[in-house]
């Protein structure tokens, strides 16, 4: 299984091979510490949220993230590209699993969750390119998740009320929202990953560990049982 943008895959493929090496037994790895790529963790604007909410009751959470697949990838064919194949990683699920990693992150543990989408064929490919989730989280009595690789626009964003304030974080924007008013934040593309690396190395919070990221490709697998059964699932 090769390394892969898509931490939640990479994860899950590390998983399976590992139980493989170790048949009846509980997976063991050879470090002294394993850390997951999920860099949102460590965005300005998402460290300004998690500062906003310390202490507070969470009324109910929306998160948006979707973008055109055709716009991924500049001079290359998004139908042939991982993010259209099932084997590598691809649909909206796994590719976007940022948004499964950061709100397990700030409210879970998750209770149940129901899910909606597929393959809509709009982008000539087969894997599911729009989701919705509706989770009841530990947190977050209301939580709705919108994944696609439709969106010309280009968003990923959340949106949190609290009792007497509505927060929205819009990561592309890179602004935190506060009942109306916006607060810009300093951020080169590439710093949530020189941060997430650096935290890595030195085993520091808010780095993502291998159980966490395990318990996202159990909320993946949970929602896709969800979507298939038209139910409710639980963990």
């Amino acid at each position: 299984c090769r390394n892969s943008r898509r931490p939640a895959f990479a994860a899950r493929c590390w998983s399976r091979s590992l139980c493989s090496q170790y048949p009846g037994a509980p997976p063991k790895y050879p470090f002294a510490h394993v850390s997951v790529g999920y860099n949102l963790r460590f965005h300005p604007v998402m460290t300004a949220l998690v500062e906003r909410l310390r202490g507070r009751d969470v009324i109910t959470v929306a998160a948006y993230v979707g973008q055109d697949i055709r716009d991924w990838r500049p001079g290359r064919d998004h139908r042939t590209t991982a993010s259209a194949t099932v084997d590598a990683g691809g649909g909206v699920l796994r590719d976007l699993s940022h948004e499964l990693d950061y709100l397990l992150w700030l409210f879970g543990p998750w209770h149940r969750v129901a899910a909606l989408g597929g393959a809509s064929g709009a982008r000539d490919i087969d894997v599911d390119d729009h989701l919705d989730l509706l989770l009841d989280m530990q947190r977050a009595p209301s939580v709705h998740v919108h994944m696609d690789y439709l969106d010309r626009q280009g968003i990923r964003r959340i949106r949190v009320n609290v009792d007497d304030d509505t927060i929205e974080a819009d990561l592309v924007g890179s602004r935190l929202i506060i009942n109306g008013k916006a607060t810009d934040f300093a951020s080169e593309r590439d710093q949530s990953y020189r941060d997430m690396h650096v935290a890595a190395m030195r085993g520091a919070s808010p780095v993502c560990s291998l159980p966490e990221a395990l318990g996202v490709v159990h909320l993946i697998d949970a929602s896709e049982r969800a979507l298939r059964t038209k139910t409710w699932i639980s963990p």
